[in-house]
């Protein structure tokens, strides 16, 4: 994580500042900004970075809305603070050809994609030239770390039972050598009294 925040590829970059956004948009994020908990952190380092590079904003032309004809399936994350629903809502009606797939608890990142087999097979649906509707998939909620160790759990990839089950086992393997060796004095001072 350390690295991809500390790199910035020319080309990703001089793209995302040339989407740019509109100046109603921009006023928006910034005073959404001021009421969020996270302030405006989802959209570091854009766009100071790319008004400190000089880079060029392609305008308002650039972002009129689209119109197409090409088949396409925008698939998003109830949970998705990156590119949110509404932005496919936003797109759909270019697409005369157009069908969203709405992952409900999903966020942007692998459970998105991965985090159910439902939404891989409605993609392959999509790819295979299948006919499909809007649908909407209901993925498991995430869960959210209460704690520091719970917070370590979930970077280990492992649960509460794991660990309880973990220590129990250790305990008992400790009690079982403790018996053993002391089974094993007791047998040893028999046999120095014999």
């Amino acid at each position: 994580m350390r690295e991809q925040i500390g790199e910035f590829r020319a080309m990703p970059l001089a793209m995302e500042v040339a989407s740019g956004q509109s100046p109603q948009r921009r006023a928006l994020v910034e005073a959404q900004a001021r009421d969020s908990l996270f302030g405006d952190a989802i959209n570091f380092p854009f766009p100071m970075l790319g008004d400190g590079l000089g880079l060029v904003d392609l305008g308002g032309a650039f972002r009129a809305p689209l119109h197409s004809d090409v088949p396409a399936l925008f698939v998003s994350g109830t949970l998705d603070g990156r590119t949110p629903p509404a932005n496919a809502q936003a797109l759909l009606p270019g697409f005369s050809d157009g069908r969203q797939l709405l992952a409900r608890n999903a966020s942007h990142d692998d459970e998105l994609w991965l985090g159910h087999p439902d939404i891989a097979g409605h993609i392959a649906d999509f790819l295979a030239g299948r006919p499909m509707d809007d649908a909407v998939l209901e993925v498991p909620s995430p869960t959210f770390a209460t704690s520091k160790s719970d917070l370590l759990l979930s970077a280990l990839g492992i649960g509460r039972a794991t660990v309880f089950a973990t220590l129990a086992a250790v305990v008992g393997l400790l009690l079982a050598v403790a018996l053993w060796r002391r089974r094993r004095r007791k047998s040893r001072r028999q046999r120095d009294d014999a």
